[in-house]
């Protein structure tokens, strides 16, 4: 075994082959086996490539956090009286896009400045919005913090520039409460979403149950739920997960308010299906789909119970039908 290299001596040596020296004379020169400073070289370019990408994916975003006067009816508020604000920035050409996400006892706001326009002036827009909100009571506090965003998660750079683009457009429709059809609930929904977006991304009916499974050991099942209670849900899990939203989203179609917001979810799961087909994403499309079920989910308030026996129901639906009570 090869004697360690002070980290100094491997990092020279490995600056010099990325300016273009040989690497076999660099090992010799630095009495490293060319092996590993081929390794070394390789690590040291993934980690830039990384930096470079998490640099890259947070751009101009910014982020808020919002605690709000009521938690539980701060889906209300924001619907109300944040995202109808919010969409005025847009129109103004201020905002570009904008997301939330719920971390009790706070909500996450994510602001993208308008291609152009300047970054003060979206600081100063927001702050009076949500200065006027704590006037106004809807809120106790606001202050910004420092966006992280998950690139791995989604995939890299192109997975993550993918998902901000669901995300806005996900939020937007959810808190505009005009494009969920009548009788049809927030879960009902969310699993037409949820197809769509598995569907474009090219996934077979195993395939997409392939992915509930992965959210499903995200979600532990809670004990209290009995395997009865899944198996009664089968049916209208089977018939939502089955349905054909084209024939409804056309125009006079009962769906047809819905439409732009499952285009939005076709749009992205084509996108995570051309970059996998390509060969830049730095994870699985499956994996990154599940995660893309836990932040919707999150964004539409779904608590981790309803979440966890919506995943196991529907898993249990695809994967193993018998125990559904559905037939193969």
């Amino acid at each position: 075994m090869n004697a360690p290299h002070a980290p100094q001596t491997t990092e020279h040596a490995v600056l010099a082959v990325l300016s273009g020296q040989s690497l076999a004379a660099t090992a010799t020169r630095a009495g490293i086996d060319t092996e590993e400073l081929g390794d070394a070289v390789t690590l040291y370019r993934a980690a830039g490539q990384a930096v470079l990408a998490e640099q890259a994916a947070r751009r101009d975003w910014h982020q808020v956090r919002i605690e709000f006067a009521d938690f539980d009816r701060a889906e209300d508020a924001a619907a109300t009286h944040l995202a109808p604000r919010l969409r005025m920035l847009e129109d103004s050409g201020l905002l570009a896009a904008w997301w939330h996400i719920r971390k009790a006892p706070c909500w996450r706001l994510r602001l993208l400045p308008a291609p152009g326009a300047d970054p003060a002036r979206l600081h100063l827009a927001t702050s009076e919005l949500l200065g006027a909100l704590v006037q106004s009571a809807e809120i106790i506090r606001w202050w910004p913090t420092v966006y992280e965003p998950e690139v791995l998660a989604f995939g890299g750079l192109e997975g993550i520039d993918t998902a901000h683009g669901l995300f806005h457009a996900d939020s937007r429709h959810f808190l505009a409460r005009t494009h969920q059809p009548p009788g049809l609930g927030r879960r009902e929904m969310s699993m037409l979403l949820c197809t769509a977006l598995f569907r474009s991304a090219g996934l077979d009916w195993y395939e997409q149950g392939d992915v509930w499974d992965r959210v499903a050991r995200m979600r532990p099942l809670p004990e209290d739920i009995s395997p009865d209670h899944l198996n009664g849900m089968g049916g209208g899990l089977r018939r939502l997960l089955s349905l054909d939203t084209r024939t409804l989203t056309g125009p006079g179609g009962t769906m047809e308010a819905a439409a732009p917001w499952l285009a939005a979810f076709t749009t992205a799961g084509q996108a995570i299906s051309n970059a996998a087909q390509s060969g830049i994403l730095q994870r699985g499309p499956r994996d990154i789909l599940a995660h893309h079920v836990i932040f919707h989910w999150n964004r539409h308030g779904l608590t981790a119970r309803a979440q966890a026996t919506l995943a196991h129901a529907t898993r249990a639906v695809i994967m193993n039908p018998a125990s559904a009570g559905q037939e193969q």
